[in-house]
């Protein structure tokens, strides 16, 4: 398990403040900035104007470490470290998920650890009353993936610059005890400054340094809608409690939308819809098409189901 990372009370007690208050206001405009040399990088994930998800790692030639706060369907905390080898590939990684006051979850493993290989991905589970181990079989660049976590794409752009190629596609790995199979994963350089990742099909863009550390990333063309801004440190311990403490103050924050079910008789036919209410979270649809641009699909978080 990842030790608490050790931040300036000054600026964790400013944002610790904002951005749980962004989650039910409207969004705040926090400027990119560079951490300190050595310091930690944190991105804010924002969800229109929600506040969906905090993370924050530090990345040398030999290691990539960090924490992630996410609030939905409940607060979690997660941490993960990657050992990296030879041009920033994955060697071994460790995975582990709490709730965010602390808790286990039911349900889920302890942790997780996977070494990666030429041609398999290992993984050990680790449960209080013994390990598990199976192998699977995983070819080409692979890279480490974590549902949520975008501090992770600084590992490809990070490999692309070390090696001097514009563009490669990469094959995702989930820090995932369920993964049977790697996904593909295209990325290209655009210029010296920026990136854009085929997300299933779809341009997420990314803003980076020299380095390959990530500045911005922008999901408006993707089905996740995210928006990611590098911010100043803070203590993602004590957000997480928080954020817990509001849930069971106020309720989970819920799946990111809301299914729910329509009935009418067409022509004699009687018709239900299942499907998924996108939330707004402070966006206009009604400008550009849905939500502002044009790529949406049919329903929120599932397909839609149509029955007779």
């Amino acid at each position: 398990m990842l030790d608490t990372l050790r931040l300036p009370r000054a600026t964790a007690a400013a944002l610790i403040v904002l951005a749980p208050l962004a989650a039910c206001a409207p969004a705040v405009s926090v400027p990119p900035s560079s951490p300190a040399l050595g310091g930690p990088t944190t991105l804010l994930v924002r969800l229109g104007a929600d506040t969906i998800g905090v993370e924050q790692y530090t990345r040398t030639p030999t290691r990539m470490e960090g924490v992630l706060v996410q609030r939905a369907p409940f607060t979690t905390i997660a941490r993960y470290s990657v050992e990296l080898g030879a041009n920033n590939a994955p060697v071994r990684a460790e995975y582990s998920l709490r709730r965010g006051d602390g808790t286990t979850i039911t349900g889920q493993m302890q942790s997780l650890s996977v070494r990666y290989s030429a041609d398999s991905v290992t993984f050990v589970g680790h449960r209080s009353n013994g390990d598990t181990t199976r192998a699977a079989a995983a070819s080409g660049e692979l890279l480490p993936y974590l549902n949520g976590s975008y501090g992770l794409f600084e590992l490809p752009l990070a490999r692309l610059l070390a090696t001097g190629r514009d563009s490669a596609t990469f094959s995702i790995v989930p820090l995932s005890w369920g993964a049977r199979g790697t996904s593909p994963l295209p990325v290209k350089l655009i210029g010296r400054d920026s990136a854009r990742i085929s997300w299933f099909g779809y341009p997420l863009y990314l803003g980076h340094d020299a380095r390959g550390g990530l500045l911005w990333a922008d999901g408006s063309q993707t089905t996740i809608k995210v928006r990611i801004d590098r911010v100043p440190a803070m203590q993602l311990d004590t957000l997480a409690r928080e954020w817990s403490a509001r849930d069971v103050a106020a309720g989970v924050a819920g799946p990111a939308s809301t299914r729910d079910t329509a009935r009418a008789t067409i022509g004699g036919a009687n018709v239900w819809v299942d499907y998924g209410r996108p939330a707004l979270r402070g966006r206009n649809v009604w400008v550009n098409g849905v939500l502002g641009d044009t790529i949406w699909r049919t329903g929120a978080n599932a397909a839609t189901q149509l029955r007779r």
